[in-house]
């Protein structure tokens, strides 16, 4: 009972010394222009809690833990890229692995937007993304982006036209 009332006073403690640090190098990394916005405080700190995060998430068929779990902020695209073991990829890409993905992203986007402005999390598997391992992936979101943009291409016209699907 005292640990965890002691990590409750904590935690808040380290988000406010690091988030200040943080601040203070963003100010001078926006005096600055050229030099890659990034702090290594941050980066600690995002890996701790990416640590944290992959300790409790459930596994899915397939995945084990993963000894390796690094991660780097670049704060002035807003993203956070987490480098894993391949050995954290599941035996198939689906919806357990996607939604498990989701959380940790969640997660993680969470603390790191209390102290940058992060948008994006990228998932690094000894260096290479999911769809290297998965490349299905890749196939059915270049066909959805495809058909995105066919289908704005398309439908102005369309609709000028006077055209479109009528039900009726």
């Amino acid at each position: 009972m005292m640990i965890r009332n002691s990590q409750r006073i904590a935690l808040p403690l380290l988000l406010a010394v690091f988030g200040s640090a943080v601040v203070l190098s963003l100010a001078h990394a926006a005096d600055s222009p050229g030099i890659a916005r990034r702090d290594a405080k941050l980066d600690n700190l995002l890996t701790q809690k990416a640590r944290d995060i992959f300790e409790r998430v459930k596994l899915v068929d397939g995945q084990a833990r993963s000894r390796r779990v690094d991660v780097v902020a670049d704060i002035g695209k807003g993203v956070v890229t987490i480098s894993l073991d391949r050995s954290f990829l599941p035996e198939t890409h689906g919806p357990s692995y996607e939604d498990q993905t989701s959380e940790i992203n969640f997660g993680l986007l969470h603390w790191a937007g209390q102290v940058a402005p992060i948008h994006r999390v990228i998932h690094l598997y000894d260096g290479k993304p999911a769809e290297y391992y998965f490349p299905e992936i890749k196939a059915a979101d270049d066909a959805a982006r495809e058909a995105g943009e066919e289908w704005r291409r398309g439908r102005p016209a369309a609709i000028r036209a006077g055209g479109g699907a009528r039900e009726g």
